[in-house]
């Protein structure tokens, strides 16, 4: 079976990592996958649906447990994917901010010398004969 997924990155969400659509052997699209970070790890949640009697169901699955396996790792796979990708731009641009920083730094004259001489205090009033 052939999968295009499409990873949506979830920020600052405590155990939520992603939602994940499917599209599967360019026939049928399966919407609202997540990848969830639990105490084993990564893993595939299907899409749920409440019943009436508040529990929740699979709206969709696999059947057997290789179509589990491949469908999961398709999802992961992209979904580290795009994690790589993440950190490979956000490494970039710090480089590229660190690179103009830089190139600032040089562009900036440096303050001029006061030659040794010391910049002069200014007095007190009382002693510049202003007391009152």
């Amino acid at each position: 079976m052939n999968y295009k997924v499409n990873i949506k990155l979830q920020e600052n969400k405590e155990h939520l990592k992603a939602y994940a659509d499917v599209l599967l052997d360019e026939a049928y699209m399966v919407k609202g996958l997540s990848v969830v970070d639990g105490k084993n790890g990564l893993f595939v949640n299907m899409p749920q649906k409440q019943g009436h009697d508040e529990k929740y169901y699979d709206q969709f699955y696999p059947v057997t447990k290789e179509a589990r396996e491949n469908l999961v790792k398709a999802v992961l796979d992209e979904y580290q994917h795009q994690i790589d990708k993440t950190q490979t731009l956000e490494t970039d641009k710090a480089k590229k901010e660190e690179k103009q920083e830089a190139e600032q730094e040089q562009k900036e004259p440096e303050p001029k010398a006061t030659k040794g001489r010391k910049p002069k205090e200014p007095e007190p009033e009382e002693e510049m004969g202003m007391a009152m």
